[in-house]
């Protein structure tokens, strides 16, 4: 899953909801919630990567020489 996969998938329940001129289904609520889970799970795995991940590359990549990189 990415974050361009998840928009994408996303996008329909949303334009549903914006297109509708009545309360949303039980079911196309259902669909947004469990999209918004996923995104929440993507969101917390970006931000491990940002907060461990990167500051070791950029350690590494300073004892080469090379300029760090920024997420």
């Amino acid at each position: 899953v990415s974050f361009g996969s998840i928009t994408a998938e996303f996008a329909a329940p949303l334009n549903a909801l914006q297109e509708a001129d009545e309360a949303p289904t039980a079911a196309l609520v259902a669909i947004a919630n469990e999209k918004l889970k996923t995104f929440a799970s993507l969101k917390a795995r970006w931000d491990g990567i940002v907060k461990t991940d990167v500051p070791a590359l950029n350690a590494a990549l300073k004892k080469a020489g090379a300029q760090p990189v920024t997420p």
